[in-house]
């Protein structure tokens, strides 16, 4: 690819922690890994960053599934590489090959799939055949899977946004994804524990594969010497017939896989028919709801705007009346009081006038009393002078 050189140049991850896995559960002995991806240099630098060695460091694009066994601390890391499955000239009897070789190496089954992109190569062509891969391997490959994302553009903050395939890829992950340009290997470590302690510690299970290498086991038991050489064939006609029959075996199985996968499909179609009914069964429930909810509310500004109006008319109608009414009894008692004051007005005159001719009367009296003692008094005087000249 173009940008693979590029890869080989720009190392996928910082190791900064050497042999570092103490992120397993204690029942585990070893992890297994598998390398999915459009480019066969980063895959080939992400597994020796991962190992802390240079394994496998040919050029060349592998023809077929390898596996590599490394230490780290006290556990083993399995790391099996694959040859480019996304081209378009691999056939689906090829692919289904490879997997199952992949299948076999990873036995009893992968605990991760880490699936390296280049977003830049990495179309909608190479989205579905990656996802029919995953699906080859098992309906629940994409709870097992994680993204490591390289890109040799400078700005990665939205790389996934920019192309659509690795976006969708990395919903379909549970967007469990890496930026090469932004991670160590201590991210890639917590991404995996973060898988294995989401499935509990589990491998995935690849059952159609199980069965597959059941039977292969079985016919080549019927094969086996009671010898210490344990030779598995006694002649090639037999092995080419346990061949023809194995194939048979796995044509029927993928047959089988095929039915299960139409009648799994059919399901959830009904599934979805049933969420759909009862989705739109819900919604016309609500849109009733809403509907009567809206026709009380109008009902009930309907009710106030009547009300207030019949508060108006008889304010308006009353009012007019209490007011007159008040009016009335207003001027009856203001000329009330107005002949009340007037009346209490005369009185009191009368009674100052009848006041003041009493106080004449008496003036008069007392005038006429001092006259009278005046002309006594003058009588006496006149007297005795009189009798003095005597």
């Amino acid at each position: 690819m173009a940008t693979a050189a590029m890869s080989d140049d720009q190392p996928p991850l910082k190791r900064r922690c050497r042999n570092r896995i103490n992120f397993l559960p204690t029942h585990m002995s070893e992890l297994k890994v598998v390398l999915l991806g459009n480019s066969c240099s980063l895959r080939r630098n992400v597994r020796n960053a991962i190992l802390g060695q240079t394994n496998f460091s040919t050029e060349e694009e592998p023809d077929c599934c390898s596996s590599v066994r490394g230490q780290m601390e006290d556990k083993e890391i399995v790391l099996i590489n694959t040859p480019d499955l996304l081209l378009p000239n691999i056939s689906e009897d090829k692919l289904k090959e490879h997997v199952e070789t992949c299948v076999r190496l990873s036995d009893p089954g992968p605990h991760v799939f880490l699936l390296v992109l280049q977003p830049e190569d990495f179309t909608e062509e190479h989205k579905r055949r990656l996802c029919r891969v995953l699906q080859l391997f098992s309906d629940r490959s994409f709870d097992h899977s994680l993204i490591l994302i390289s890109t040799s553009k400078e700005e990665v903050s939205d790389i996934t946004e920019q192309y659509p395939a690795v976006r969708e890829m990395r919903s379909l992950c549970r967007d469990r994804y890496l930026l090469q340009e932004k991670s160590e290997l201590s991210d890639l470590l917590t991404l995996m524990d973060q898988i294995i302690t989401e499935n509990n510690g589990e491998h995935l299970s690849c059952d159609g594969f199980d069965e597959a290498k059941d039977f292969c086991f079985m016919k080549r038991s019927e094969h086996i010497k009671p010898s210490s050489t344990l030779e598995l064939f006694e002649e090639p006609e037999k092995e080419k017939e346990w061949e023809e029959e194995f194939e048979w075996k796995q044509n029927e199985w993928w047959e089988k896989r095929r039915l299960q996968d139409e009648q799994k499909c059919e399901m959830e179609q009904e599934k979805l028919k049933k969420l759909w009914e009862a989705y739109e069964e819900g919604r016309e429930k609500y849109e009733n709801k809403r509907k009567e909810a809206e026709r009380r509310r109008k009902q009930e500004e309907k009710e106030k705007t009547e009300l207030k109006r019949m508060v108006h008319d008889i304010k308006k109608k009353y009012g007019e009346k209490v007011r007159k009414q008040a009016e009335r009894l207003n001027n009856k008692y203001t000329s009330e009081l107005e002949a009340l004051m007037k009346k209490h007005d005369e009185e009191l005159k009368a009674v100052k006038e009848q006041h003041e001719q009493s106080q004449r009367e008496k003036e008069e009296e007392l005038n006429d009393l001092k006259r009278k003692y005046e002309e006594m008094k003058d009588s006496s005087e006149r007297r005795r002078n009189s009798c003095s000249v005597c």
